[in-house]
């Protein structure tokens, strides 16, 4: 994938495909055909803050972001919605 040539921080891997998180803040996924990655999005809409660490289950992406000033965030991703909500 492109991602301006940003650093890949975070891949995480379970029977869905693989998730990379990067320095820009965006979370991309493979599902193991092609070659073509889909962006699922930029969890910290507002400071765009690294991604740290992600966790996933069957159908929810958990992600930690740096966040500004030492005050990160955790988000999930609802694929059923397809959208980022903070939880903490």
């Amino acid at each position: 994938f492109n991602d301006n040539n940003s650093a890949v921080n975070v891949v995480v891997v379970n029977s869905n495909g693989l998730y990379a998180g990067t320095a820009t803040g965006k979370v991309h996924k493979y599902d193991g055909s092609g070659t073509s990655w889909t962006l699922l999005g930029t969890p910290d809409a507002t400071s765009a803050s690294a991604i740290t660490s992600m966790m996933l289950n069957d159908t929810s992406i958990y992600v930690g972001t740096a966040g500004d000033s030492d005050n990160g965030q955790v988000y999930l991703y609802d694929a059923g919605n397809t959208t980022w909500d903070s939880i903490g």
